[in-house]
């Protein structure tokens, strides 16, 4: 999640002081900028777990799929924005349930270990 973070502050210039971009129309100082920002905490568990699940491609597909909901919804106010947060929030939330689950039983006899997509 660190690396996620770091990438969204250097993004931070691009995203809300270019003309012309979503950002930008919600400025930082708003609560859209602010749902804009928090949003980086769900998206990193996401993009983790298609990266773990299929690498990288599959942690693009992520990225790409949120920000096709984004132009999607049409994130010109707040609710659609948070509303979006709090989906990736619930499907975070089960993924790292779920995962955390499978890791804990990985070493338990009988049960097979799910091949990962980068072995450590």
């Amino acid at each position: 999640m660190t690396s996620t973070v770091l990438e969204r502050l250097l993004k931070l210039p691009l995203q809300f002081f270019v003309p012309g971009t979503v950002q930008a129309s919600f400025g930082l100082l708003t609560w859209s900028g602010l749902a804009y920002l928090v949003s980086v905490i769900p998206m990193a568990p996401l993009a983790g777990y298609g990266y773990e699940r299929a690498g990288v491609l599959a942690a693009i597909a992520v990225h790409f799929g949120v920000n096709t909901t984004m132009a999607l919804v049409g994130v010109n106010s707040l609710l659609p924005q948070v509303s979006i947060v709090a989906v990736q929030a619930v499907v975070a939330l089960a993924l790292l349930a779920t995962f955390r689950d499978r890791r804990q039983s990985e070493g338990s006899p009988g049960r097979q270990a799910a091949p990962s997509a980068h072995p450590a």
